[in-house]
């Protein structure tokens, strides 16, 4: 009997500290990458309304959402934007690149997703520019409620 209280209350401390984190933009992270970067899988980043010029590079299960998971209200998803135009390599232009392990419980919802130039990908000997917006190499993801433009 003491060995399966001890079993029981080890498990119950597993589940206790395993608690997803939200991390805040920008309150708490002054970049969406970084608060992407900082987050284990099951963690939430969570946008404020602004406009944010950066291009997002997502390998994990993990949400990526405006204040409209939060509320619902649609007023987010247009003030809440991320513009891709300005890549900091022009061969990784895409706004949002999803990949690696990422799966349908990678979530990106409530956004405008603008000025992504693409991602290069080379197929035989044709090169293309792929996923100006949102760019899925590998992986998945669950992409709902945003304005692509």
């Amino acid at each position: 009997m003491r060995a399966c209280l001890i079993l029981s209350h080890l498990i119950f401390m597993f589940v206790f500290t395993a608690e997803a984190t939200i991390r805040r933009v920008p309150q708490d992270y002054a970049k969406i990458q970084l608060a992407i970067s900082a987050s284990t899988d099951g963690d939430t980043v969570l946008v404020s309304e602004g406009t944010y010029t950066e291009n997002l590079k997502i390998s994990k299960k993990i949400i990526v959402a405006s204040l409209f998971i939060n509320d619902g209200d649609t007023a987010h998803i247009s003030r809440t934007i991320i513009s891709g135009a300005s890549p900091t390599h022009p061969d990784s232009g895409s706004a949002i690149h999803i990949f690696g392990s990422s799966d349908t419980t990678t979530i990106i919802k409530g956004f405008t997703i603008t000025g992504g130039k693409g991602t290069i990908a080379v197929f035989g000997s044709s090169v293309f520019a792929m996923g100006g917006g949102i760019y899925i190499s590998a992986g998945g993801a669950r992409i709902s409620y945003n304005i692509i433009a």
